[in-house]
């Protein structure tokens, strides 16, 4: 039986994106899976789970790469992203572009970050 006709015959609920992929929820041990338009995430949720040393040593990777290095990466994924994500999106009516817009950014004085830095 499929997770569409599951949720049809036992739930009387219709999904109306049965192409998208499930998430694997709570406890992880006992295979559940939820629809993705089922599934909601309700403010101030988060995760509480602490990171294993191999997330946490690749986030340290990531941070401490060259700004320009950094800049390829996120283009080069965003590109791969929106390849491979080009029918979901129009699933949910999203128009994905890869363009970079420019943004107004404000430097601060020495003395302003070692004030907000050291902040008592």
């Amino acid at each position: 039986m499929s997770i569409t006709d599951y949720f049809k015959t036992n739930k009387d609920i219709t999904l109306q994106f049965p192409q998208l992929p499930c998430v694997q929820v709570e406890p992880k041990n006992r295979d559940i899976f939820l629809p993705v338009e089922l599934c909601t995430i309700v403010e101030g949720q988060r995760c509480i789970r602490s990171l294993s040393e191999k997330q946490i040593a690749d986030i340290i990777r990531t941070s401490a790469k060259r700004p320009d290095v950094k800049k390829r990466n996120i283009d080069s994924a965003a590109k791969k992203l929106i390849d491979s994500s080009y029918e979901l999106a129009n699933c949910y009516g999203l128009k994905l572009i890869g363009d970079n817009k420019p943004h107004t950014l404000r430097l601060l004085s020495q003395q302003s970050r070692w004030n907000s830095r050291y902040k008592q």
